[in-house]
């Protein structure tokens, strides 16, 4: 069975196609409140909160080579690696210190990387770019770009460890070539303590998205679900439901599959104060409350 978007429309009733099309036009927008919500906000969620960095969204992606049409594609960066000055202000989870376990860093690192080259024949924009996301200051990206010929940029990071948590040391190694055409190179090599760091900062994970309509089946989402997991090679799916069911809502956990409610997608069509789990809300859980739209909604899972 082909089962794309304009099938699925076809099928719908017109509550369905409605409350459908508010919750594609909320992914069209990309705001990124919403879109780190996806990741954050499903139940199961797909990552925690300090692991999670940008949010992109396509929508309507074909996923050859059949012409399955999934509703979204959410691509998110999945952080391993983070600049020790940058982690010195995110909050630690249950309060514990990064530093703690360790003395002397330099004493842990007896292992290196072979070479890694960063970017290559950049121009100057790109350089800074790239320096600048990874968590560098201004004056840090200076002194790398201006490095001489036999010099290393030295900085320490973390990266995750068992407990999902920026706790294991490691040293960075930078160095720059600039070539007579206005071009960088840039080029790193860690020393760790055991195991080799995954990537520079981060490693991009994609996810296929399909908001259920009523007509459509448990077992047809799911069967589309995996359809698009395999295409995009990820064990992550989310499907986007209203009223799901305790017995769903296992079912699709149990399956590997996150569920998120369609209201906190486009909350202006169930707006409702005593199913929104926004604590900070004077409003939240009052039954007599005025309230009938809310940026700020967050739907209880059943």
């Amino acid at each position: 069975m082909d089962f794309n978007a304009k099938t699925r429309l076809q099928q719908a009733p017109i509550y369905a196609v409605s409350c459908l099309e508010q919750i594609q036009m909320a992914l069209a927008i990309a705001d990124q409140t919403r879109l780190r919500s996806l990741v954050l906000s499903s139940q199961p969620t797909l990552m925690p909160a300090h692991q999670l960095g940008a949010v992109t969204v396509q929508i309507g992606s074909p996923l050859a080579p059949k012409s399955i049409a999934i509703d979204a594609v959410l691509d998110y960066e999945a952080i391993e690696c983070i600049l020790t000055e940058t982690w010195a202000a995110v909050p630690k989870a249950g309060g514990r210190s990064p530093c703690s376990r360790y003395q002397t860093y330099e004493a842990i690192t007896h292992y290196h990387s072979d070479l890694q080259t960063l970017g290559e024949n950049m121009a100057l924009s790109q350089a800074i770019a790239l320096l600048s996301e990874a968590g560098f200051s201004a004056g840090q990206v200076t002194a790398i770009l201006n490095l001489p010929q036999s010099a290393w940029h030295k900085s320490w990071w973390y990266m995750l460890d068992e407990m999902g948590d920026f706790t294991i040391p490691f040293q960075r190694h930078l160095r720059t070539r600039c070539f007579a055409d206005g071009t960088y190179t840039l080029q790193y090599r860690d020393y760790y303590p055991q195991t080799c760091p995954a990537c520079f900062k981060s490693q991009r994970r994609r996810v296929p998205l399909l908001i259920r309509v009523a007509q459509t089946s448990f077992w047809e989402t799911l069967k589309i679900l995996n359809y698009a997991r395999e295409i995009l090679q990820t064990s992550q799916a989310i499907v986007v439901c209203e009223n799901v069911s305790d017995l769903e809502l296992q079912g699709y956990v149990h399956q590997g599959i996150s569920v998120y409610g369609s209201e906190q997608l486009a909350p202006n069509s169930a707006i409702n104060c005593i199913r929104c789990t926004h604590g900070d809300c004077p409003m939240c859980g009052n039954p007599d409350s005025p309230v009938t739209a809310c940026a700020n909604f967050q739907a209880r899972m059943p």
